[in-house]
């Protein structure tokens, strides 16, 4: 798995157009992108808004508007990526997968992404896998806290 797009130049959690097309050339299919909304609940693709801000050297309010992510690149050169952007590149990329980390709203997200078939989702809660799983994503899976309190039998 092509964590955060996969490294690129050396950095990890750039969550990047040009890291998705690096290492789908190096033969990495499955990526996982962290998914979080902008202040006008908007999907986009940053581990956190701190980590952005400070990978970006945004100054405003957190979170920033759609329209303000998208002028800001990662360490200066990295292209950043809003759920529109993802779904184009899915469209390109048809044999790719798209495993989310960070978003825990499946009933929002999967109807906005492309190909449900193409989605694998880490959970944060038992409701969202549970939601996940009637969506029928290709996986829906849950978060190691989620796990560790289950009983098995």
């Amino acid at each position: 798995i092509a964590h955060a797009g996969g490294a690129i130049d050396g950095h990890t959690y750039t969550n990047s157009l040009e890291a998705l097309n690096l290492n789908y050339a190096r033969g990495y299919r499955l990526f996982e992108l962290d998914i979080i909304k902008t202040a006008d609940n908007i999907y986009v693709a940053a581990h956190d808004w701190q980590g952005w801000k400070n990978e970006t050297g945004f100054t405003g309010k957190l979170p920033p508007t759609r329209d303000t992510f998208k002028q800001y690149k990662v360490r200066g050169r990295f292209t950043p990526l809003d759920l529109a952007d993802i779904n184009n590149w899915f469209i390109q990329h048809s044999d790719a997968i798209l495993v989310t980390d960070k978003v825990n709203e499946p009933a929002l997200f999967v109807p906005q992404f492309i190909d449900k078939s193409r989605l694998m989702m880490e959970l944060f809660s038992s409701s969202a896998v549970k939601d996940a799983l009637a969506l029928e994503i290709k996986s829906a899976m849950p978060n190691w806290s989620i796990v560790r309190r289950m009983t098995f039998m």
